[in-house]
């Protein structure tokens, strides 16, 4: 017998005992119990492939999807009941059965991943090569938690999140850990997340490229007047990237909450913006101006809620931001906010409401590319 088919079958009879423990009742949520197997299918982060797990046949099957039809690529024996599918269609990751939760006299060596490509197994990774320490492993009533998510990002690269809120990204070829970030900062509250958010060198760049209907623009978001507690203030300053010294909009943006967790983001101008030009580098921005001398911009706040853990949105209110350029009557903008980046959507309309100017496509995507340190 080939080596590959006595490899498979370890892995079918492994999981598959996995799977009738967990079905007779090791829960995966709060001590929950599982519920039985059942087929499932996993979609690939670009939807092009999946994966279908068949709890009758034991057989896991993988798709390509063309045109919205299947065309089978490849299969194993085994129904997996934690399963992931990568977007070229060769590799899948298969979880631990019991999901998030582990058995709580689980050995170091327990495997709770495995890196496949074809069938073939090329790599099992343990709880200790995963969590690295038991100590971070959170007693249930009946079993041991031992991460938050798992699954590919959006990028198609394979993560897993411990309870720490480390996150580590995996090679799916070969199951080598490639990254390892720290866990995401905590905050006192919305707005200071909001503001953290906000603040940062962005970049247009990835987007120009790929359609060069956009321009290749620089944002700097810096905050200014740190002491002053009435509210979270910036210095906002863009610039087509062949020409950092010639920013085209200069603004300051004043950060505070509203009522019900809305957010307002005043929109002010510089009365003298040729002498401010760079000043998002200093370690102290427009130290010699104050509130009191900016241009307010009435009508022309963005108001922002959060719409998921991972998102602040927003938009002007209807044509109540007044805007000449260009023969506009009007300006609308809509923002989107991520602690990677943010989507900004500027747009002019005439007293008709025609666009007169602004992207037609859709907003500005600038990806965060650093973050000042103040």
């Amino acid at each position: 017998m080939s080596r590959r088919p006595a490899a498979l079958s370890r892995l079918a009879s492994v999981v598959v005992g996995l799977a009738l423990v967990c079905a007779s009742g090791v829960p995966a949520r709060a001590d929950t119990p599982l519920p039985p197997p059942a087929t499932h299918t996993a979609v690939s982060p670009s939807k092009a492939v999946e994966a279908v797990s068949d709890a009758a046949t034991q057989v896991t099957t993988v798709f390509r999807v063309v045109d919205g039809r299947r065309e089978k690529a490849w299969a194993m024996p085994g129904w997996y009941r934690a399963l992931h599918v990568a977007d070229d269609g060769d590799h899948v990751v298969i979880g631990f059965d019991g999901l998030n939760l582990l058995p709580k006299a689980a050995p170091d060596d327990l495997v709770v991943l495995r890196f496949v490509r074809r069938g073939e197994v090329v790599a099992a990774l343990t709880l200790i090569d995963v969590v690295r320490a038991r100590t971070l492993l959170k007693p249930t009533v009946s079993h041991l938690a031992w991460r938050d998510a798992e699954g590919f990002d959006a990028e198609g690269r394979f993560f897993v999140q411990t309870l720490d809120g480390v996150r580590q990204v995996f090679e799916v070829a070969t199951g080598k850990r490639i990254d390892v970030a720290p866990p995401p900062p905590t905050y006192a509250t919305d707005l200071d997340r909001l503001a953290a958010w906000m603040t940062g060198t962005f970049s247009s760049e990835a987007q120009s490229k790929a359609d060069p209907t956009y321009f290749d623009v620089r944002l700097h978001i810096a905050p200014v007047w740190t002491v002053r507690t009435d509210a979270k203030w910036f210095y906002v300053e863009q610039a087509i990237a062949t020409s950092l010294d010639k920013p085209y909009r200069q603004r300051v943006y004043r950060l505070r909450a509203l009522a019900d967790g809305l957010f307002e983001s005043q929109v002010f101008e510089l009365k003298d913006p040729a002498a401010a030009v760079g000043a998002w580098a200093e370690a102290n921005p427009l130290a010699s101006l104050e509130p009191s001398a900016l241009v307010d911009r009435p009508g022309c706040a963005v108001l922002l809620r959060a719409v998921d853990p991972s998102t602040f949105a927003g938009s002007t209110l209807g044509s109540q931001c007044a805007s000449t350029f260009r023969g506009a009557a009007y300006a609308t903008s809509e923002v989107t906010v991520t602690a990677t980046g943010l989507v900004s959507w500027d747009r002019g309309y005439d007293a008709a409401g025609r666009q007169v100017w602004g992207a037609e496509k859709g907003g500005y995507r600038f990806e965060r590319i650093a973050t000042p340190a103040k």
